[in-house]
Parts: C-alpha cells; sequence; structure tokens
C-alpha cells in the first residue's frame, strides 16, 4: 500500500515553502518595526541663526566623520581674512604640483596655472572642489600644515570643543599616519553661524550651476537638487566619502528667520536631503522669530537727570534682542523694562542704568542692559546757580 504518491509530496514540498516564507517576512517586518521611527542618519541638529537657539538636535555632540564639511572653515577664514584686508580676493593664485595632484572632487587644475583667488573659492563653495581648497591654503598658510593649525586654531576659539582638522579637504587619509578629521553637528553649526555672516559666500553657495576657466569647464553644485525645490535654501555645503556618509550644512531664509541644519550620516542622497527638509520645514512651521528691540533703541520712560548739563535722558539698549519662540507661545511672553526714575550726573556714555527682560512664565529667557547714549557732565555750582 503506497502511503505517500507523488501528489502528496508536491503538497508537503508547497507547505514547508509556504512556512518558510511566512517565518522570514514576520522576522523581516519585525525588524522594520523595530527601527522604524529612528532618525536615518547618525546626527543632526537645527538652529537658529542669530541668537544660535537650538529648535531640534539628535545626537548633536557625538564626533563624527565631515568630509568635505571641513571645508567651511577653510572658507570661513579665507573671507575673515579678506574683511581683516590681509588678502585680497584679485589675487592671483600659482598652482603648486602638490594642489594639483590632489583627487576626489576636484576642477583638474595644472601645476603653473593661475587664478584669482575668488575663483578659487567660487569652485569650493559651489563644486566642492579639492584641489582648489588646497591651494587656496597653500597661499594663505604657506602649506597644508600651516592651514590645518589655523583652522584648528579658529576652531577653539568659536567654541568647536569637538573638532578636530588634519586636512583642508576632507578627503579620508591614505595612510595611519594623519589622522582622520572629526567634528560635531553641533560644532558645525556653531560654524555655519560664522560663514552665514558673508553675503558673497551665500550667493556662491547657492548657484546651481556656474563655470570656471573662462566658461570653459561647468561647475554643478554639490547641492543642486535641494536648491531647486527649497524656497529659500541658499546653502551651504556638502560632505561624503563611504565612511563618512552622506552629510549636509544647510541654511535657509524665510522673512526675518535664518535656519541652519545639520544631517551627519544619512546612508545616500536621497534621505539625506529628505531629512533636511524634514528639518527646515519643521523649524519654519513650528517657530517664529520676533525682532523685539534693535542695538541702541531707546527703551521706557525718560529719566530726569539731576545736577546734569542735560536734565533729562532716555536710555537704549546695549544689544538687540531677537526671540525665536514656538508659534503656540507667541502671547506667553512679556517685556519687562527695569530703570530708575532719575540719575544724577555725571553719567557717562555705556553707562548701564537698567535692563530689560523678555519673560515666559515669570522666567527671564532674554536680557540685555539699558546704557547711558552720551556722556552727561556735572554741572558746577555757578552753572546751577544760573540755571535756578
Amino acid at each position: 500500500m503506497e502511503i505517500f504518491n507523488k501528489n502528496s509530496f508536491r503538497f508537503i514540498n508547497i507547505l514547508i515553502l509556504s512556512f518558510i516564507c511566512t517565518f522570514v517576512f514576520t522576522n523581516s517586518s519585525s525588524s522594520e518595526t523595530k527601527t522604524d521611527g529612528l532618525p536615518k542618519y547618525k546626527a543632526a541638529i537645527l538652529i537658529e541663526a542669530e541668537t544660535g537657539k537650538v529648535l531640534k538636535e539628535y545626537k548633536s555632540k557625538e564626533q563624527m566623520l565631515p568630509a568635505s564639511i571641513v571645508k567651511m572653515m577653510l572658507l570661513l577664514l579665507a573671507y575673515e581674512a579678506e574683511k581683516k584686508g590681509t588678502f585680497s580676493f584679485d589675487e592671483k593664485v600659482h598652482v603648486s604640483l602638490d594642489a594639483s595632484r590632489i583627487g576626489g572632487s576636484q576642477v583638474y587644475l595644472k601645476e603653473g596655472e593661475v587664478f584669482t583667488l575668488r575663483e578659487l573659492i567660487k569652485t569650493v563653495a559651489i563644486a566642492s572642489a579639492n584641489d582648489s581648497a588646497y591651494a587656496i591654503a597653500e597661499h594663505i598658510a604657506g602649506d597644508e600644515k600651516e592651514m590645518v593649525k589655523l583652522m584648528n586654531e579658529r576652531a577653539k576659539s568659536l567654541g568647536m570643543h569637538n573638532t578636530k582638522f588634519y586636512s583642508v579637504h576632507g578627503l579620508p587619509p591614505k595612510s595611519s599616519s594623519r589622522g582622520e578629521d572629526y567634528t560635531t553637528a553641533f560644532d558645525t553649526a556653531i560654524l555655519a553661524r560664522e560663514l552665514v555672516k558673508f553675503p558673497e559666500l551665500i550667493d556662491f553657495s547657492k548657484r546651481i550651476i556656474d563655470s570656471f576657466r573662462d566658461r570653459k569647464f561647468v561647475l554643478y553644485n554639490t547641492n543642486r537638487k535641494l536648491l531647486k525645490i527649497f524656497k529659500g535654501l541658499d546653502g551651504l555645503k556638502t560632505g561624503y566619502y563611504s565612511k563618512s556618509g552622506y552629510n549636509l550644512c544647510a541654511t535657509a531664509q524665510r522673512g526675518s528667520m535664518r535656519l541652519i541644519s545639520v544631517v551627519f550620516g544619512a546612508p545616500d542622497k536621497k534621505t539625506r536631503d529628505r531629512e533636511t527638509k524634514k528639518l527646515l520645514l519643521g523649524g519654519f512651521r513650528v517657530f517664529k522669530k520676533h525682532d523685539l528691540y534693535k542695538k541702541h533703541q531707546p527703551v521706557g520712560e525718560t529719566i530726569t537727570v539731576s545736577w546734569g548739563r542735560k536734565n533729562k535722558v532716555k536710555a537704549i539698549t546695549s544689544e538687540a534682542i531677537s526671540l525665536v519662540i514656538k508659534r503656540v507661545r507667541l502671547k506667553d511672553f512679556k517685556a519687562e523694562v527695569v530703570l530708575p526714575k532719575s540719575l544724577k550726573a555725571p553719567l557717562k556714555k555705556g553707562q548701564k542704568v537698567g535692563t530689560v527682560n523678555v519673560m515666559i512664565n515669570g522666567n527671564s529667557i532674554a536680557s540685555t542692559p539699558l546704557i547711558i547714549p552720551e556722556n552727561i557732565p556735572a554741572m558746577g555750582w555757578m552753572e546751577w546757580l544760573m540755571s535756578k
């Protein structure tokens, strides 16, 4: 008697195969569920540029590999040097053999070629040219080693405590004798706050396409896809190599509010751009910036001045106050001005006489001293008698 025929074996095989497929699918789905909801990057931060207020962050102080984000510091030093008058962007830069041999993203500089410093800066800001970065470093500091030293000194002065540069371009080290550049999302945001103060750099970094070598070489922006679709986006810098993942420090302005986002370690460009959009859109949607007081703005009641050559004065703010606050809390804050009703001369320009505090639920969230706007000398006895 035949217990199993060919059809029976075929049926059992189908059952086994179905069980295996169900098991694999169930475990795969379970695995996806566990990771679902977690960020699709290694670290990120979103800040408001003027105040530096952190609006959102994820592992923002963990060390990451910046790749070409390193060039942001190179660009900052170049612009700061030009602002001080140390260098002119119209100066001629002579390309060295070492600069011509730098690989990766490049504009294929050749030894002996000559370009203006501005031309090379443009290629770094738009196309992330490694060879141009090296040539700029040599021109400003003499060689890469000295430029790296300057970059680390500036990082320290800015409070970028978890950053160390070993190169001017961010390429991975070719040997173990050179360290690997590292930074954090938080430190990169600090750096970006300084860079956005230079309008020409922003103008370069927002260009989707440009040219080099008398229009013979086309420069494509490494962030061009996001620049095309995101309203207000005008920078700032991408970075990538296999170990670092896809990085992007972006900035966008809408109205009076400029936001800076940093995404490190995304698995691909699409994810990098999508997560950057999420951060920036969320910031613009949820928060609003209020420019409450301008620098040196008169505030409060007029103060009576006794024994002074002027008998009244209006105090002014020492610094501007801008408040970045969630839209749902727009009615929760109020300004409190603390000033004396009278003062006695002499009074010195810049002398602190009071304070303006911005309060939410009784807690001060921003403040600035109120100061005297001019010198007010005291009257002598004869002046005082004659004034009566």
